[in-house]
């Protein structure tokens, strides 16, 4: 009987310090349950991440705590308070890659988005240039972090265009430099494209503003996609020179050659015995 007891007391003592754990976890905004309660508890429990954070002379029990948090330090050391939370506020779309790009067509730039563009491909927008703020968490793809500034005259304006679908970044360079645009700005959250024009300050607005973006998730999507593309047609490439070759240097046919390669090609889609 005082065994089963004990054991209660044990079962109830645990119970209670989950829910006191889990509800720490939920006063914590930055804190991701899904992800973090499981190895919270467990540095709690063994009391390895019961330190005072507010003073770091504890070193031992600080670093007993990273160790026991693992791989997973980074995303859950708010839980703890053994880190800052992430500034909500401040995401991802604050968060973008700028470029400038070599020989912009200023003039073809602006015919086309000096109007709005009919078959929705990008909406314009135009501010003054003074007014724009470079932003935050800003990564320079290549050259200065500023270019040289011309001289701007008080009502100078600025005109921007962001693209209507959203893309990967390769994709986005390529559709601004196709618009004559002279700088681009691409946001990492939903991969939001900006082209901007070469009147403007700190590579245009710092806000994404695209119309029609997938969800962040599907990016990573997209970009296998795109590269999939490009693999198909680098064989496709290969398969044009191979074929060539066999022409010019043996004669044969590029009837035969595609013969040869769909004979291969269903072969290897046998299911192996």
């Amino acid at each position: 009987m005082g065994t089963t007891l004990y054991r209660m007391k044990g079962c109830v003592l645990f119970c209670v310090t989950l829910v006191t754990v889990f509800g720490s976890l939920c006063l914590v905004d930055a804190c991701n349950e899904a992800i973090c309660g499981p190895i919270v508890s467990k540095c709690i429990l063994i009391d390895a991440c019961s330190c005072d954070f507010g003073n770091f002379t504890n070193s031992r029990c600080l670093k007993n705590c990273t160790v026991c948090l693992d791989s997973l330090f980074m995303d859950c050391c708010a839980c703890v308070g053994l880190c800052k939370p992430k500034d909500t506020e401040e995401g991802m779309d604050d968060s973008s890659s700028v470029e400038e790009l070599r020989e912009p067509l200023p003039e073809l730039f602006n015919v086309l988005t000096e109007e709005e563009d009919l078959l929705a491909r990008w909406k314009s927008f135009t501010y003054p240039a003074s007014a724009a703020k470079p932003g935050k968490n800003i990564l320079l793809i290549k050259g200065k972090r500023e270019r040289t500034k011309p001289e701007y005259q008080e009502d100078t304006n600025c005109t921007v265009a962001f693209m209507s679908e959203c893309s990967a970044m390769q994709k986005c360079k390529d559709a601004c430099r196709s618009m004559g645009a002279s700088q681009y700005r691409w946001f990492h959250d939903h991969g939001c494209c900006q082209c901007v024009g070469h009147t403007c300050l700190n590579y245009g607005l710092n806000k994404p503003r695209c119309s029609n973006c997938p969800p962040p998730d599907e990016i990573d999507d997209i970009e296998q996609e795109e590269k999939m593309v490009q693999e198909m047609n680098r064989i496709d490439d290969q398969h044009v020179v191979a074929t060539t070759s066999l022409v010019l240097l043996y004669g044969v046919s590029p009837q035969y050659y595609v013969f040869i390669v769909s004979c291969v090609t269903v072969t290897n889609l046998r299911p192996k015995k």
